[in-house]
């Protein structure tokens, strides 16, 4: 990238909101105010440069319209070349003199005596190569607390952004819920959806690549960066042909919308935990392609908290966890499913929600199968039929396949709980 080159990407990035602009003076310089980037990131990151490059030495052409709103237009023209031009000295330069990936260039990067194990022994990066994150964070797709970057490679990627949204800087996402505290995997994960649906009904293809993501954290306001390796995986687990348009991309779209509809009978700490759940659930699957199964479970600890407070069903969880575990678990749901009806018709729902509310706390596999065993044999004690425990839930072939059971366990006992008819099927989440 040529200095002309940078001239230009200011150029391009700047917002001269006239309403905005004001002039101040102090005793050794005028400061231009309310001019900002239009990229987020940049804004951000570029705080200080901005600072630097906004100040400049008194001059009669300026100083008469200190304090005036709004500036004529001439004024703002002339003052647009001389920051454009302290901008891309004060970046050049900064570029060019540190020899680390310095992070208020770059934000999701750290100096060597900042966090000298993330380099390799005489790793540097040289001026091109920061330019080019430079470049990358202002091609930037911006949304609320989130940049998305897609290579130019990515044609049809990129012209279904296009068609679905317009603008480099989305203001409207198309979230079937709303709440204060969407977190920006949120955000990201819409803005795709809506960009895979336009794929789809096109008749398109997804392309193998790669997209970096950054992230501001609510909390600390830092920023940190996202790899995901090949979104095309994404695409062809919920989108590539018509069954898996149908059935799997509304599933897991309704099981995100039925988590959501309980968020205001959640106290405050709760509902920003809830974000955060479906957040690392977002991440794992644009990631490694399957759930996080602690924080499924999570959510549905959030649900049964709500027992007693009129809350919704969970839906289709049973679906995707099949999806991405690639497990059998009708025999499992149905053992479950029977058990808890039988309970329920027999006016047991206090012994229904006992077993759930202990299930719940059980911490291992072994915990887990000992407390259903024990609440089976008290069961069939009092007369009630149990039927055989099914031998996956008494013997599990891995962590993950124990958590994925447990969790269907307890979403199909706390759907038949809260369901009105006895004859209703809420089995593992359905409808």
């Amino acid at each position: 990238m040529t200095d002309k080159e940078i001239i230009e990407l200011i150029r391009s990035q700047l917002e001269w909101n006239r309403e905005k602009l004001k002039l101040n003076k102090t005793k050794r310089c005028i400061t231009l105010k309310g001019l900002r980037f239009r990229n987020w990131i940049l804004n951000q990151t570029l705080s200080q440069q901005k600072g630097n490059a906004l100040r400049f030495s008194p001059s009669p052409e300026f100083e008469v319209y200190v304090g005036k709103s709004p500036l004529p237009q001439q004024v703002i023209d002339k003052l647009r070349e001389k920051i454009i031009n302290n901008f891309s000295e004060i970046i050049t330069n900064g570029l060019k003199d540190n020899k680390t990936l310095q992070s208020t260039i770059y934000p999701a990067g750290e100096d060597f005596d900042e966090a000298p194990n993330y380099y390799i022994q005489n790793e540097r990066f040289g001026y091109e190569f920061k330019l080019s994150l430079l470049q990358h964070i202002s091609d930037c797709i911006t949304a609320v607390g989130l940049g998305i970057y897609i290579t130019e490679e990515a044609h049809v990627l990129l012209e279904s952004l296009r068609r679905a949204f317009g603008a480099k800087e989305i203001q409207n996402i198309p979230i079937p819920y709303r709440s204060k505290y969407i977190t920006p995997f949120e955000r990201m994960f819409w803005i795709l959806n809506r960009c895979f649906v336009e794929i789809y009904n096109n008749e398109q293809i997804c392309e193998h690549v790669s997209i970096e993501v950054y992230i501001r954290n609510p909390q600390t306001g830092k920023i940190s960066l996202h790899i995901f390796p090949d979104i095309s995986r994404v695409y062809e687990t919920f989108y590539a042909t018509e069954k898996l348009y149908v059935e799997n991309r509304a599933k897991l779209g309704e099981f995100f919308s039925s988590i959501m509809r309980d968020e205001e009978k959640l106290a405050k700490g709760n509902r920003k935990s809830l974000h955060l759940y479906i957040s690392d659930i977002i991440h794992s699957i644009f990631t490694y392609n399957r759930i996080d199964l602690d924080s499924t479970i999570k959510l549905i600890d959030l649900k049964i908290k709500l027992l007693g407070n009129q809350p919704k069903k969970i839906l289709y969880l049973n679906d995707i966890l099949s999806l991405f575990m690639g497990e059998e678990f009708k025999k499992i749901e149905e053992w479950v499913w029977k058990l808890g009806k039988e309970l329920k018709a027999r006016d047991e729902e206090n012994t229904l929600k006992r077993i759930l509310m202990d299930l719940r706390t059980a911490n291992s596999p072994q915990e887990f199968t000992r407390r259903l065993v024990n609440h089976c044999i008290t069961l069939h004690t009092s007369g009630i039929e149990t039927g055989v425990i099914p031998k996956e839930l008494k013997h599990f072939d891995s962590i993950s396949q124990f958590k994925s059971y447990y969790a269907m366990t307890l979403a199909t006992l706390y759907n038949i709980l809260i369901s009105k008819q006895s004859d209703e099927k809420e089995k593992g989440g359905e409808k």
